[in-house]
């Protein structure tokens, strides 16, 4: 069975401030609605990055027959050119620099 980090909405009437609790055994932390926002929207990132990643590996593994050694240097070059991309997809959409596309 699949563990569950338990999460209850907060709210205080005297300070008029909304808190979310995020509690998994002994662990607990209290965050900012915007904070709790932001923290769901990094774990999206992150696990689809981890399927993409998953994929990758057992493709190059499996369709393509790479050598782990090589399969490990690709996946390296793979997260670091994502996290550039994803980088510049941010800025472009914050209206800082233009789209990753339009570079080339």
């Amino acid at each position: 069975m699949t563990r569950r980090i338990g999460t209850t909405s907060l709210y205080n009437p005297e300070t008029r401030q909304s808190r979310v609790w995020l509690r998994d055994g002994d662990w607990s932390r209290i965050l900012t609605p915007e904070d709790a926002r932001q923290l769901a929207q990094d774990l999206l990132v992150v696990a689809e990055a981890a399927d993409q990643d998953a994929f990758l590996v057992e493709w190059l593994r499996g369709a393509i027959q790479f050598p782990m050694t090589t399969v490990t240097l690709v996946l390296a070059e793979y997260r670091k050119t994502r996290e550039q991309w994803q980088t510049a997809r941010k800025e472009s959409h914050d209206g800082r620099t233009e789209s990753p596309a339009s570079e080339k």
